[in-house]
């Protein structure tokens, strides 16, 4: 097992708060919304795979399991399936489109920024305040 040194844990914290202001640069100032998202997505999921790479433990200290997934997912594809149904018959009652290339991203990132927000805040700043000597 790999010891994580406290500068380790000051550094991803740093980090963490570092993407949180990025968010006022770029999604409040400059508008760009998909690149910030995309960008951070992107390191966060490369940082967590050399992680994982370094200690293989690290997955289940950060809290990422597998246990009751598959139970979870059934429990909650149901309720997904009656949304996805909802939101189509809204589009075609209301004549709104919401179907255009620019909803692809939205379904490929928000899902993983989703999960990577709730790792930068549960892991790596309550974790590491936490675990700091």
């Amino acid at each position: 097992m790999v010891i994580t040194s406290d500068k380790r844990r000051w550094l991803e914290i740093s980090a963490v708060l570092l993407t949180g202001f990025m968010k006022y640069i770029f999604m409040g100032l400059l508008d760009f919304r998909a690149f910030y998202i995309a960008t951070a997505c992107i390191f966060w999921s490369v940082y967590i795979f050399l992680r994982y790479r370094q200690n293989k433990l690290i997955m289940q200290e950060w809290g990422f399991r597998n246990h009751n997934f598959k139970q979870t997912f059934l429990f909650l594809l149901p309720f997904s399936m009656i949304m996805v149904a909802v939101i189509v018959w809204y589009g075609t009652q209301f004549n709104t489109i919401f179907f255009n290339w620019h909803i692809i991203p939205v379904f490929l990132f928000y899902p993983a920024w989703g999960v990577i927000q709730q790792f930068l805040t549960a892991a790596l700043i309550a974790g590491n305040l936490q675990s700091i000597k």
